[in-house]
């Protein structure tokens, strides 16, 4: 039987600098994590890191609090 990706798990956190966020973007086969520094608007996303064990993350990343959108959009878990 064939896996696929589904919709992710979305964890948003602020950075330890105030302008940056980390957003890590989980599926069971894969993960990654982006930072985000918004003081330099859209252009300033990276990928930091990324593995394809969830046992790898922390268990902070791993409690999903926001949610992406068939689009790629996030938004706050409320």
């Amino acid at each position: 039987m064939a896996r696929s990706l589904g919709a992710p798990g979305v964890t948003v956190r602020p950075g330890d600098d105030g302008s940056m966020v980390g957003i890590v973007v989980a599926w069971e086969l894969c993960w990654y994590r982006y930072e985000v520094d918004l003081a330099e608007g859209p252009s300033a996303v990276r990928v930091a890191a990324q593995g394809y064990e969830l046992a790898e993350l922390p268990p902070e990343d791993q409690d999903a609090n926001a949610a992406a959108d068939e689009l790629g959009g996030l938004a706050l878990a409320g």
